[in-house]
């Protein structure tokens, strides 16, 4: 049941984590072709 729990919290973590890289590549080069 633990590791049954962590691995969802880490897949959960690491979604989290790659849509706000996401975002923040998408605000970089938002900023990058207006300069």
């Amino acid at each position: 049941m633990k590791t049954y729990f962590g691995k969802q919290f880490e897949r959960y973590c690491s979604s989290k984590r790659t849509r706000v890289e996401f975002k923040i590549r998408e605000i970089v080069n938002i900023k990058k072709f207006r300069s």
